[in-house]
């Protein structure tokens, strides 16, 4: 099943079986304790793929690929290493981690909305164990196939939606001339 559609049913769940806890009530703060801990857990697990990178330390050099003509991330002109590849890969998936975390908190705290605690309590366990660093450096499997580098970056689900409707207004123009 695609990731995307696990995320949309892991949500769909997730607001479902937010009705049923009491989530509203002070004194529970069981949905803040667990999204806190579970968080900490996966920026321990990115801090745990950051040592392990730092001690292989692997300078096999990866060819670059070429960029896509709409890509919004430029080809880089010369190939990186190993090393520097899964650390750009590691920060993004860093990056993804502490924004998600910052908007969770702004919606919990500021708007009062309890549902995005019990989503993102899910959702960054099942990202962060579908990334290629966590699965090459942590679950130790090989870098091939699916897993060779260089990696191709995650197109979200929005990124997926322009790209169909980009290539029928593009299929359109072409059967108009």
């Amino acid at each position: 099943m695609n990731s995307q559609i696990q995320n949309i049913l892991i949500m769909v769940s997730a607001i479902l079986a937010s009705t049923q806890i009491p989530l509203k009530d002070p004194s529970v703060l069981a949905a803040r304790t667990i999204y806190i801990s579970i968080n900490l857990a996966v920026l321990a697990i990115l801090a745990y793929v950051r040592l392990r990178i730092a001690q292989v330390k692997d300078t096999t050099i990866i060819p670059s690929k070429p960029s896509e003509p709409n890509s919004k991330t430029p080809s880089p002109s010369q190939p990186s290493t190993v090393q520097t590849h899964d650390l750009h890969h590691l920060h993004i998936l860093i990056k993804s981690q502490l924004t998600s975390m910052a908007i969770v908190a702004l919606m919990h705290l500021y708007f009062k909305l309890p549902t995005p605690l019990l989503i993102q309590s899910i959702l960054p366990v099942k990202n962060a164990l579908e990334s290629h660093v966590v699965k090459v450096y942590v679950l130790g499997r090989p870098a091939v196939g699916e897993l060779g580098r260089p990696w191709e970056e995650r197109r979200g689900l929005m990124e997926g939606v322009r790209g169909l409707f980009g290539k029928g207004v593009k299929e359109s123009e072409k059967k108009s001339q």
